[in-house]
């Protein structure tokens, strides 16, 4: 964790002193020991302060913690159609996740696959 974190921006900051870490985990840790009296939601407001990536799309409005949930979302979910299909029925998703799970709970028996649609 260390190595993926090391030299990112610290986007956290302690309202109480001058600490700044890039991950809402090091916040919280910090939070226990700089002023434990003080409640950690009242304190960091850790919620809104970790939504600092906002989908650009009009009609989207997602928010997310960190760059590579934006670009995924942008990449396979805003605005674009299910990429995967349960072969036994017409239910469809944009993840293959989603698609082994209702096989798993509405298909029991079957053989447990993917249908990957072809985009156009």
């Amino acid at each position: 964790m260390h190595m993926i974190t090391c030299r990112q921006p610290s986007k956290y900051k302690c309202p109480d002193c001058m600490f700044e870490t890039p991950t809402r985990v090091g916040l919280e840790r910090h939070a226990k020991y700089c002023n434990p009296r003080r409640n950690l939601a009242e304190k960091s407001n850790v919620a809104k302060m970790a939504a600092v990536y906002s989908c650009t799309n009009k009609n989207c409005g997602k928010t997310y913690t960190n760059h590579y949930e934006l670009n995924r979302h942008v990449k396979f979910v805003c605005g674009k159609p299910p990429r995967f299909k349960c072969p036994y029925c017409e239910y469809v998703s944009k993840w293959s996740a989603d698609i082994k799970k209702h096989l798993k709970n509405l298909h029991t028996g079957q053989m447990v696959y993917v249908v990957k649609l072809l985009m156009k």
